[in-house]
């Protein structure tokens, strides 16, 4: 049905058009000033360390982790109802930063400056019901998002020797690089279960 172009629904629709486009422009910019905020704080990181101003490195590592949670926690939510839209109902994603101890060991290990070199400063597990699902999410994750070179690697095909299934990949979100691991709920809870074990016997130790 066609309406006159001085229809009261028409400048419904109208107005409707303009507010969508309003918020889709605030979460961009939400988004480009968390992502700036995390690069500044991480320039000021670089010259505190190389001062050996301890308390200020603390400081300023403690702030920018809080901003990466920010960060990691909306985009969880967007991936989230990307998959659930493209089909995939029974999702859960889980997300995490990686911990500043954590974090720094890796940097020195691996003879890094940045935190954002590292490829799972970020990390999301998607948990869904099947195996067919998770292979569903892969190709929505590499279709949205740039894939790393090199990083999908399959321990359901080829489980590692504890037994370990889960997909793993690297995709660039907003330039960042966040690791995915995609998993069914009986592969995560088994997962969890070794994680736990592992953390006995380390205690134990």
């Amino acid at each position: 049905m066609a309406y006159p172009t001085n229809h009261p629904f028409r400048s419904f629709v109208g107005h409707l058009n303009a507010l969508l486009l309003s918020f889709g422009l605030f979460l961009s910019i939400l988004f480009l000033s968390i992502i700036q905020g995390i690069t500044d704080l991480d320039s000021r990181l670089a010259l505190t360390r190389q001062t050996r101003n301890t308390e200020t490195t603390q400081s300023l590592a403690r702030t920018a982790q809080s901003m990466r949670a920010e960060w990691l926690g909306r985009r969880a939510a967007t991936i989230s109802k990307t998959l659930r839209d493209s089909g995939i109902r029974n999702v859960t994603v889980y997300n995490r930063v990686k911990s500043i101890e954590s974090t720094n060991e890796k940097l020195k290990r691996k003879g890094l400056s940045s935190p954002e070199e590292l490829n799972d400063l970020y990390g999301m597990r998607i948990v869904v019901s099947n195996e067919l699902d998770v292979y569903r999410s892969l190709n929505v994750l590499c279709d949205n998002y740039e894939t790393v070179p090199g990083t999908i690697k399959n321990y359901i095909a080829n489980p590692k020797p504890s037994g370990y299934q889960s997909v793993h990949v690297v995709n660039k979100i907003d330039g960042k690089r966040v690791e995915f691991q995609l998993r069914t709920q009986a592969m995560h809870e088994q997962a969890e279960a070794e994680h736990e074990a592992y953390k006995a016997r380390v205690r134990v130790v």
